[in-house]
């Protein structure tokens, strides 16, 4: 998921048919063939723990196709195809493609949700106080990278040393 989604679309909604469509176009056709013909990838050969250590090895960086070919499938007409399939295209032209569709995408993205700009903290004794200009950006901030985002607070402790009276979190 790392790899494949979050790295490259990153944590943004896309809501929209359209937005969907580019996605699955991109992961149908470039991003297969990059993925697949061009990016190598290692694969966990070894997992030993020794005491609270986990000591990981792996096999050599191989492409998936690469790995393919040297399985004893290798010389299977698919997988020729799939060679001179590679053999075809060109692995920085199909990376610029990849990124122009990427960019396309992400001006697809829902940035609309915004925290509510009145920001108002209800104690527990049925207060409510007013937030500073700073707690209010700080507020608004968060709400970009987690929609739907509620702060719980409770009576300020008023004992302890360099807190803001209004708010604890």
């Amino acid at each position: 998921n790392w790899t494949h989604v979050r790295r490259l679309i990153g944590w943004d909604r896309f809501d929209t048919q359209k937005a969907v469509d580019a996605m699955n176009d991109l992961y149908r056709n470039e991003l297969r063939l990059f993925m697949n013909l061009f990016m190598p990838s290692v694969k966990l050969i070894q997992c030993k723990r020794i005491g609270s250590k986990l000591i990981r090895k792996y096999d050599e960086p191989k492409t998936p196709l690469a790995r393919l070919l040297a399985s004893e499938l290798a010389n299977t007409q698919k997988i020729k195809d799939l060679v001179n399939l590679r053999n075809s295209l060109n692995p920085f032209q199909l990376s610029q493609t990849i990124d122009k569709k990427l960019t396309r995408i992400g001006k697809m993205a829902n940035h609309k949700r915004v925290a509510n700009s009145n920001f108002t903290i209800n104690l527990s004794n049925n207060k409510t106080v007013k937030l500073t200009q700073i707690e209010k950006d700080t507020l608004t901030e968060l709400s970009k990278y987690f929609p739907g985002l509620k702060v719980v607070t409770k009576t300020p402790n008023t004992n302890a040393k360099f807190t803001n009276p209004k708010v604890t979190f």
